[in-house]
């Protein structure tokens, strides 16, 4: 009644939906990161050269290049 308290904006079911997609989208980017650096940082330490092909950078983690794997 005193004109103290303000609205708050509750979000929708579907905007919560979305948000929480998204960051389980970027979670899973982030561990795909992780998990593709791991598989390179073995082949390195195994002495597994890449092939001539896959030598520019971005070449890595092609179709071609997980099936050379």
């Amino acid at each position: 009644m005193n004109g103290e308290l303000e609205g708050i904006y509750v979000h929708s079911k579907d905007n919560l939906d979305d948000r929480g997609l998204l960051r389980h989208r970027t979670m899973l980017l982030k561990l795909m990161g992780g998990i593709k650096s791991r598989v390179k940082h073995l082949l390195y330490n195994n002495g597994v050269p890449y092939p001539e092909e896959f030598v520019q950078k971005n070449k890595h983690w092609s179709r071609k290049f997980i099936s050379w794997l």
